[in-house]
């Protein structure tokens, strides 16, 4: 039998389409929780190396699991997801790819009721990604942790998840919650079966419609994973 192909699949691989790079690199410069420091250089630690003898280059990696452009699955802050293993394994990659609104913030702001109101996200949005100053002050590229990111705020998640379809939830630096109140909108989110996609590079897309890939590394029972993720328009 022929697998079957809607319309938006064949849109969504078409030689026309314009392809989207979401992911930071992952480098020794690279912003990471709390830290002035960044990652650190013995993230990645070449462990076999042809120019000492051995007969390949091979690299062990060593970085939190929350490290550059990645994922939350729910046990990152629910108890109860994480002690039954729901990890990063058993997201549902039907969530994880698909159409996506892309919206801009007003800059000056955290990411309030108030604020998601004013833009008009329709009822009916999934996959919602939210570019915010972070971009403009290109706190990603920096290696120093900001504290004063943009984020959501816990009456922002509440409207979130009860006046939208939203399963998907992406912003453009290391958290979705506020540094003020991380359990909140997080718990709110991760809770309801959201799934939050943090460290998105937003530099070069603009607000609007597109389909999105989010895929994970598949790491069996853990509260998060660096991903690999695109835009296509």
């Amino acid at each position: 039998m022929e697998p079957k192909v809607n319309n938006a699949d064949l849109w969504a691989i078409g030689p026309s389409s314009t392809i989207y790079d979401l992911t930071f690199e992952i480098h020794s410069a690279s912003p990471t929780w709390d830290s002035p420091g960044g990652l650190g250089p013995d993230h990645r630690l070449l462990a076999k190396c042809r120019a000492k003898g051995d007969i390949c280059n091979g690299s062990e990696l060593r970085l939190p699991a929350h490290t550059g452009t990645h994922l939350d699955s729910p046990g990152h802050f629910v108890d109860e997801a994480y002690d039954q293993g729901i990890g990063v394994e058993s997201l549902n990659l039907e969530i994880l790819n698909g159409p996506a609104l892309l919206l801009r913030v007003p800059g000056g702001s955290n990411i309030t009721a108030g604020v998601l109101q004013q833009l008009h996200v329709p009822a009916n949005t999934r996959r919602l990604l939210l570019k915010t100053d972070n971009t403009d002050r290109d706190r990603m590229s920096k290696t120093a942790f900001d504290t004063a990111y943009t984020a959501l705020t816990k009456d922002g998640a509440q409207w979130l998840v009860g006046h939208t379809a939203v399963q998907l939830i992406g912003i453009d630096y290391l958290s979705i919650a506020i540094y003020e109140d991380l359990t909140g909108p997080h718990s709110i989110l991760l809770g309801q079966g959201v799934i939050p996609v943090e460290g998105l590079d937003l530099r070069n897309i603009n607000p609007g419609a597109y389909m999105l890939h989010c895929l994970p590394l598949k790491l069996a029972g853990s509260d998060g994973a660096p991903v690999r993720c695109v835009a296509m328009s």
